[in-house]
């Protein structure tokens, strides 16, 4: 699978990136010769300018290991957009997207910390059930893996990550105050595809809001997902041609565009 790669940091960018979504019109005639202008419901793209400077020689090679692969612009690859959120439906749990364990039931409609109703609520009556979706993501990349939670009673939660045989999880303590808590993954194993969610350790009742899943090693502002998610499986180049520009011993600066339909 060829996949954008992470700087050394651990994220996808550096701070100076610009996202763009580009729709087109369709344009024609009506036999009367009247101009008829309409928006193309089946053309979506977004488009990412990413400025990368004091890049690494291990950096460099990596994007220009990717660059070689693809042949430029002609092969598509995996992009996970650092703007937003990896899991999709993060706005409505109770989505397909989401599977619930054998002994967990989800409802929507609850209140959130934001003064909306985005919210759900989680109840288990076994050990070790919950909630989780699955990301078509390669398991060794560095995610952050974070959730609002409360408890009208004290509650273990256990939040996980998994992929290619490994699992990382961190249990957490809720009580009757919103919390945001969170979980710094970096799995070895190889694949396709992670499974993140939550679980109870014990029977019990929790709210839980704003799931996001990150492909960096902290959590950033929330960012509410619907239809869609940041994972970008038919990215492209935009150019043939990558520069990367020396700007000392063993640093280096570039501008790299690429895009993907949604």
């Amino acid at each position: 699978m060829n996949v954008f790669p992470q700087l050394l940091t651990g994220a996808v960018c550096q701070t100076n990136i610009v996202r763009t979504v580009i729709r087109r019109l369709n344009r024609r005639r009506a036999l009367d010769g009247f101009p008829v202008v309409a928006l193309d419901p089946w053309f979506r793209r977004r488009q990412w300018k990413i400025a990368l400077t004091e890049v690494t020689t291990a950096e460099k090679d990596r994007l220009e290991a990717l660059f070689r692969a693809v042949e430029g612009r002609r092969r598509e690859f995996l992009f996970l957009d650092p703007l937003d959120n990896l899991f999709c439906w993060s706005s409505d749990m109770t989505r397909p997207s989401w599977a619930c364990g054998a002994g967990a039931t989800l409802g929507g409609g609850v209140s959130d910390p934001w003064g909306g109703t985005t919210a759900a609520q989680l109840t288990t009556v076994t050990d070790g059930a919950g909630i989780s979706q699955s990301v078509d993501a390669p398991p060794n990349m560095i995610y952050n893996l974070s959730a609002w939670l409360r408890s009208d009673e004290d509650c273990n939660v256990d939040l996980y990550t998994s992929g290619g045989g490994q699992t990382v999880s961190q249990r957490f303590a809720t009580g009757a105050t919103w919390r945001r808590v969170s979980l710094s993954i970096r799995l070895t194993a190889a694949g396709t595809a992670i499974e993140a969610g939550l679980l109870l350790p014990a029977p019990g009742t929790i709210q839980l809001a704003g799931p996001q899943l990150e492909a960096q090693p902290c959590p950033s502002s929330y960012k509410a997902t619907f239809g869609t998610s940041g994972v970008f499986p038919k990215a492209r180049f935009d150019h043939d041609k990558l520069v990367m520009r020396t700007i000392g011993p063993g640093s280096y600066e570039a501008v790299v565009s690429l895009s993907a339909p949604y």
